[in-house]
């Protein structure tokens, strides 16, 4: 799907989605209806999200762990001092299909699935920055070898 029909079927109506997301910290996650997010920078991604995982500090975060830390980190990011990390959609890791990229995004297109380690809320579709270790290329080699291919990796802590 191109960005161009995206905007379009936003503007008729289709911008809404479902999303797992915490009102407030210790709730319980609820499937909500919320907006659609919109591509705003040049290096943002929308992803039609097909899995994604929970991870451990997921199960925290939803608790509140570092509410205050990413609420001021949000504030900066957003330009608005009333923006607050809850309501929160938790996740990092997805894999998906590009919908739509940014003008500054290079080597992926709409159409292409891909995997990856993102800065936040994939339990729904996503917009995020592109992360430096995003495997679109793994989808070529199937499951088993992508797995492989992501423990061969080494990373520096």
């Amino acid at each position: 799907m191109h960005f161009t029909r995206i905007c379009r079927l936003a503007s008729k109506g289709a911008s809404q989605m479902r999303a797992w997301q915490v009102q407030s910290p210790g709730e319980s996650l609820q499937l909500k209806t919320v907006s659609m997010p919109m591509l705003t920078k040049p290096n943002q991604v929308l992803i039609k999200v097909k899995a994604a995982s929970v991870n451990p500090v997921d199960t925290v975060m939803v608790k509140g762990y570092g509410r205050e830390i990413l609420g001021v980190w949000k504030k900066v990011a957003e330009c608005d001092s009333k923006a607050s990390r809850f309501p929160l959609i938790a996740g990092r890791d997805c894999s998906g299909v590009v919908e739509a990229i940014g003008g500054g995004v290079k080597g992926l297109r709409p159409g292409d699935e891909i995997m990856g380690v993102w800065r936040n809320s994939v339990h729904v579709s996503v917009v995020s920055p592109m992360m430096r270790d995003t495997d679109r290329y793994g989808f070529l080699l199937g499951l088993a070898s992508t797995a492989a291919k992501h423990f061969s990796r080494s990373y520096e802590v």
